[in-house]
């Protein structure tokens, strides 16, 4: 029997860490379970493996991920956790130093656990400016599991992801020498880094900080060549402040047709006008915007799907929104990181 003191407070922010990979499984129970070892916490769903190093425990053992986090989050934060196990009978005892509370769960074999696919070959790094990205990127994945390509975001020269009716990219502040494809679930997960070596092998990549290791399969799927859809010539370009244009947005949808969300964007002289109306019920809405206009000689009138556009302006933290297009059938650019394909107007 081997004992390990911990505080409440010190395991319960790595169990909760670690549990956001732990799901209910019929078919493969075990992984329901966290596994402790010499130092570390794994958890796995089978697609990803985390694992956090300095825990401050020995042993080897499996304990219930759910039941575990349970107890902690009702004990006092700065109690100490008094951890024995059972290497025999694969059972784990928790004694709250100085009570008599006792906590006895019942693990498995850790040889059942799913061995860590091994990752050796370094492919270079990824920083904090990457994972920062990484997550403003994410809600721009696709949901259609008919093109698993789309469910992931793209590491590579640059930061993209997209669901093929808008578009986020950054390029990269790291250094790649291969392409990383990881799906959403995948890249969630890395948001909690701060920076992280990437390694990677014919099935698995690998992303290593100071206190983390998140290992993932690779998609094999071949990612849309999405910097043909990027516009190099951009004649036309407004600029106006993120407060009014979101208001103005958020107005114009609550009279926007409900399946296209279809407002109006019409440029001119140093104005914005943005514009709505639903046929079906009769209602519409317009609104002209103080702008800095460059590029535009009389008009230009461009369809988007405002949805789409106020995500964005939610999502931003630039004080202004700049808008760079070329026609009104090519796609709209939001402050050089953000790709809007327009709709038809009829």
């Amino acid at each position: 029997m081997k004992t390990s003191i911990l505080t409440v407070k010190t395991l319960l922010a790595k169990v909760k860490r670690a549990n956001q990979l732990v799901s209910n499984s019929m078919i493969v129970p075990i992984i329901e379970n966290l596994y402790f070892t010499n130092g570390k916490i794994i958890s796995t769903d089978l697609h990803n493996h985390l694992v956090l190093d300095n825990s401050g425990f020995e042993g080897e053992f499996l304990i219930p991920a759910k039941q575990l986090a349970k107890v902690l989050a009702v004990l006092d934060k700065n109690a100490e956790i008094d951890i024995q196990t059972n290497s025999e009978t694969f059972k784990t005892t928790l004694n709250v130093v100085g009570t008599n509370k006792t906590f006895t769960l019942a693990g498995e074999n850790v040889c059942d656990f799913p061995q860590l696919p091994k990752c050796e070959l370094e492919i270079g790094n990824i920083t904090g400016i990457d994972i920062l990205n990484i997550a403003k990127a994410l809600p721009y994945c696709g949901k259609d599991d008919l093109r698993p390509a789309m469910k992931c975001v793209n590491i590579g020269i640059d930061i993209v992801a997209t669901d093929g009716h808008r578009m986020m990219f950054f390029p990269i502040d790291g250094k790649l020498s291969d392409l990383a494809l990881i799906d959403s679930s995948s890249a969630k997960l890395l948001c909690d880094f701060t920076e992280a070596k990437v390694f990677k092998t014919s099935s698995h990549l690998s992303f290593v900080d100071k206190t983390e290791t998140l290992i993932c399969r690779v998609v094999d799927e071949r990612y849309p060549q999405y910097a043909q859809a990027l516009p190099t010539n951009n004649p036309i370009k407004v600029t106006v402040p993120t407060k009014a244009i979101k208001e103005t947005v958020k107005l114009a949808l609550l009279s926007a047709n409900s399946t296209t969300n279809q407002c109006v964007l019409n440029v001119f002289a140093d104005k914005l006008n943005v514009s709505s109306n639903d046929l079906d019920f009769g209602t519409s809405f317009a609104d002209t915007l103080d702008a800095k206009v460059l590029g535009v000689e009389t008009t230009f009138t461009i369809g988007i799907n405002g949805k789409f556009f106020l995500e964005y302006i939610n999502q931003t933290d630039k004080d202004s929104i700049t808008i760079k297009a070329s026609m009104p059938n090519r796609a709209m650019i939001l402050n050089g990181e953000h790709l809007i394909m327009p709709i038809t107007l009829k």
